[in-house]
Formats: C-alpha cells, structure tokens, sequence
C-alpha cells in the first residue's frame, strides 16, 4: 500500500505539520484578536443597552409614581370642594326655605293650614255621622 509507506508518509506529515502550524500562528495571530475585539464591542454594546434600559424603567416607574400622586392629590382636593358645595347648597336651601316661609309665603302658609283643618274636620264628623 502505498499510503503506508515509511518514506512518503514522513514527508507528508512533516508538510501536514508545516501547514497546520502555520494555519494556527496566522489564525492566532490575526483573526483570533479580531473577533475577541468584535465579541468585546458587543458585550460594551449590550451592557450599555441594558443600562439604559433599566434607567427607562427607572424613569417610568417614577413618573408612574409621580402621576398617581398627582391624580390622588386632585381627587382628594375635588372631594373637598365637592363637599364644601354641597354642604353649602344645603345651607343654602334650608335658609332660603325660611326666609320665603317667614316673608312671601307666611300668609298662604296660614291658609293652607286652616283650609286643610276644615277638610280634615268635615271629614272626621262626616266619618262620625255615618
């Protein structure tokens, strides 16, 4: 067999050697630190993404904060107002009913009375005659 034979196979693996050694120097030498130097980049790159991204939560998440505070604090001072009129409506109201019942409608008020009476009256000796 000539892929055996003693004196060939020395010179090709003395070649064989020769060449992969030479592969393994350039390769080392040259592509070796260029893509450690590329894989070092990215790695900058994604550690400044990812910073970044957590300082965007971070900013989120406060002005999240900040909004719901804001939006509490007005509602609790709407709550206030709101309550301030209404109490005030009612004041309001019942002072207006008085004064109108006292002024304007004094007389009438008196009539009714005394016309409602006399109804009442008719109705409960109608009931007691029947």
């Amino acid at each position: 067999m000539p892929q055996l034979d003693f004196v060939t196979m020395f010179s090709q693996l003395f070649w064989l050697f020769i060449i992969f050694m030479t592969f393994y120097v350039i390769v080392g030498k040259n592509l070796l630190p260029a893509i450690v130097q590329v894989k070092k980049a990215r790695n900058k790159r994604l550690q400044q993404g990812n910073q970044q991204l957590d300082d965007l939560a971070s900013e989120r998440a406060n002005t999240t904060l900040a909004y719901e505070e804001k939006v509490l604090k007005s509602l609790a001072e709407s709550r206030i107002l709101l309550n301030k009129t209404v109490v005030r409506g009612d004041e309001w109201l019942i002072n207006s009913t008085h004064e109108l019942n006292k002024t304007l409608l004094s007389s009438s008020n008196v009539k009714y009375l005394s016309t409602l009476g006399n109804i009442v009256g008719k109705r409960h000796l109608l009931k007691n005659l029947i």
